[in-house]
Order: C-alpha cells, then structure tokens, then sequence
C-alpha cells in the first residue's frame, strides 16, 4: 500500500490505460464486424453486376447499330400513334369584339353547312352558344376556351353533316369558364386534365335511321382527331305533331307510305306477304315480279332517336 500511496499518479495512469486499452478493443472489434458485413455486400454487388454482365449484350458495333434501329423505330411508332390525335386547327386570337364577330360567323357557317347538306336544326340554333350570341362583352379569360370549343363543335358538325343525319335537336358541351352555365347548353361535367391530355366531353342528340347512325360511328372513327365514343343510346323516335322534329321526320322518308301501301295491297290480293313464294305452277309464276314493276322492299325502317356521348381528347405537345 505503501508503495501505491508513493507511485499514485503512475498507478492511476496505468488504470486508465488499461480502460482506453479495452475501450479500443471493443471499437476494433465492432469495426471489424462492420467491415465484414461492408465485405459480404461489396461481394454480392460484384456478383450481380458479374451476371447483368453476362444477360447484358457487349456494347460491340453490330448492337450499337442495332440499339439505333430499334430507336428509330421507336420514334416513328410514336409519330404513327400521335396521327391518330391530331391537333384541332389553332383558332384565332381575338378580343371581346372580334369574338362576337367570329361567333356569329361560325354560327352561320354551321347553319348554311347544314342546309346544304339537308340536316334539319332547331329555329335560329346556336349550336351550344345561345346565352353568348346576344352577349356584348365577354370576359377576357373565356375568349380562348371558347375558341377551342368552336373548333371541336365544327369538327363534329361536319362528321354529323357528312352521315346526313336527319335532324340535330342538340349538342351540349362542358362550361368553358365562369361565365358558362346554367341552361339546356351545358353539361354538368368538367373537362378532365392529366399528364397525358385534356379530355373534354359532347353530348349530342340527333334524328335518323341506321345507316345515318352507322355513318356518324364510322366519321368519328376516320377522324384524324381523337374522338371517343363512351355510349350511345338509340330508341324509336317520338316527334310532336308540328315541331320542327316532326317536320325533319316528314323530310327525312319521302314516298314510304306509298310503298308500304303496296306493301298492304299486294298482301290482300295475295292473301300472302309481298314477295312470298306461292305453291303450284301458277303459284311460281304470280311469284315472280310482272314485267316493268318496280322492287317492292320487305322492311320498313322506322326513324331513331340517338343519344350519344362524344369525348374529344387532346394530347399534350410532344417534349423532346
């Protein structure tokens, strides 16, 4: 005790060596632990890229070149698809003035277009612009989406003139900006925004019989723009006396009452449908037509009344 009490201070020193020593010791082996385990990870990361390696083809020349086709092919894959959602004419910048001017002619483009093509439209209709027609003013912020607007109803007026249909009671469309709304004009949908495009909903109602409705399906299926179809409803037509409807029905089948009532004549004479065979020799004989007579058709087609819901979408400029 007597010796420690004379060398305190080296007693003490070495006291904490010892503990630095023990201290170092279990750093160095949790070190060496870590170390293991960075080995083991460094080991397996040479291992994966070792067999990517292998899957991978060696940048020679003949891939390089091959990598380049398959690019270019790519590239024109990619034009190809975008044919098919080709971009609406851009519509002219106007302001409020001009804008009334080109409303009013674009209505009455599409008002001539239909009587030439002998579409019926409702009196003085403004194809989804009535509440804007008598405007004076507009907001400057819903020139622009009209305009877009007035772009996608043309392209849609022409498919619907081109199938000639036989009247257009209607076609609504998505409110444009704050001051759309409200009315028999609108629909109670938005537009819809993505990554992608802009996909912007019509309703459209229309009078005609099968083929007219297999034209318009077929017009928006043809058209360099996008138009999606989402569903279509098709019941017998059910026209007021005396409205314009009614007048179009009349306009659109001229003459099938006369030959209906042929139709019904030959039945009583006959005892038999128009065109049913007959049995026996003299039955073979009435079965054939008279010498001169015209065809007489066995259906008769009845007038529909078509309810269609048309998305047009618009894909976003190409980034390169």
């Amino acid at each position: 005790m007597a010796w420690i009490k004379r060398n305190l201070i080296f007693v003490i020193s070495a006291a904490v060596g010892v503990a630095l020593m023990g201290v170092a010791i279990f750093f160095l082996i949790n070190s060496m632990g870590e170390n293991q385990d960075s080995s083991d990870k460094i080991a397996q990361a040479v291992s994966e890229l070792k067999t990517l390696q292998s899957k991978t083809p060696s940048p020679t020349e003949e891939n390089i070149v091959a990598a380049k086709d398959e690019k270019e092919k790519m590239k024109a894959f990619i034009n190809d698809f975008r044919k098919s959602f080709a971009p609406f004419p851009p519509p002219p910048h106007t302001d409020d003035k001009e804008f009334q001017a080109y409303l009013r002619g674009t209505i009455l483009e599409l008002q001539v277009a239909a009587s030439n093509a002998a579409v019926q439209l409702p009196p003085n209709y403004a194809f989804s612009f009535s509440s804007q027609v008598e405007k004076l003013g507009f907001s400057s912020e819903c020139i622009q989406p009209w305009m877009e607007q007035l772009q996608e109803i043309k392209t849609i007026c022409t498919i619907l003139y081109g199938a000639k249909i036989n009247y257009l009671e209607s076609l609504q469309r998505v409110p444009g900006c704050r001051d759309d709304g409200g009315g028999n004009d609108y629909l109670s949908v938005n537009s819809v925004t993505n990554q992608n495009g802009v996909t912007t909903p019509y309703k459209i109602s229309f009078l005609g019989f099968s083929a007219e409705i297999a034209a318009v399906l077929d017009g928006f299926q043809r058209s360099s723009n996008c138009f999606i179809v989402k569903n279509i409803s098709v019941t017998p037509a059910k026209v007021q006396p005396g409205s314009p409807m009614a007048l179009a029905a009349a306009a659109a089948a001229p003459a099938r009452n006369t030959v209906q009532g042929e139709m019904e004549r030959r039945m009583n004479m006959t005892g038999r449908p128009a065109g049913a065979p007959a049995t026996g020799a003299a039955g073979a004989s009435a079965a054939r037509p008279a010498a001169g007579s015209s065809p007489v058709p066995i259906l008769w087609e009845k007038q529909l009344y078509v309810t269609m819901t048309v998305d047009v979408l618009k894909l976003k400029p190409a980034e390169h």
